[in-house]
């Protein structure tokens, strides 16, 4: 599984040859990545599967759906993996949480789909989440406004 290595940078095989970035404190790629080798983001927006409360989702995303990601050969494409939950009392209770996956690359991504274990991932939706309201997005570096990358 990919991870931070020594002086905390990322491999991340990618076809024919294999990208290296440093990463700060909290796992965000860091430096100039190489010409046409972006970060990219899935950010996925999730809504129960109907016949499951709030709290049954989150114990099954959490305790079941989390552990078989980071399980996975999928996962050594993955440079972070974050759930995010509906705060209680805020927002539009339709949704029920957001998952962030960054990836070093486009490659990288893609490598992470072509997986064997890929399928049994999605699979798993299936067991809490309504995957026909599935929203999803990939975006590229993001522009920071505020905060400690400025």
């Amino acid at each position: 599984m990919m991870g931070p290595t020594a002086g905390g940078a990322t491999a991340a095989p990618d076809g024919d040859h294999t990208t290296t970035r440093p990463h700060d404190h909290m796992g965000r790629a860091t430096g100039t990545p190489a010409k046409g080798d972006i970060m990219v983001t899935l950010v996925s927006l999730l809504r129960r599967k109907a016949g499951l409360t709030h709290e049954e989702f989150l114990d099954y995303w959490r305790d079941r759906h989390g552990p078989l990601i980071a399980a996975s050969s999928a996962a050594s494409y993955v440079s972070r993996y974050t759930q995010h939950p509906r705060a209680a009392g805020m927002g539009d209770e339709t949704w029920d949480g957001v998952t962030i996956q960054v990836f070093d690359s486009v490659a990288a991504f893609e490598a992470h789909m072509a997986e064997d274990d890929f399928g049994a991932m999605m699979a798993d939706l299936e067991e809490f989440l309504d995957t026909s309201a599935l929203q999803w997005i990939v975006c590229d570096d993001p522009v920071v406004v505020l905060g400690d990358d400025q």
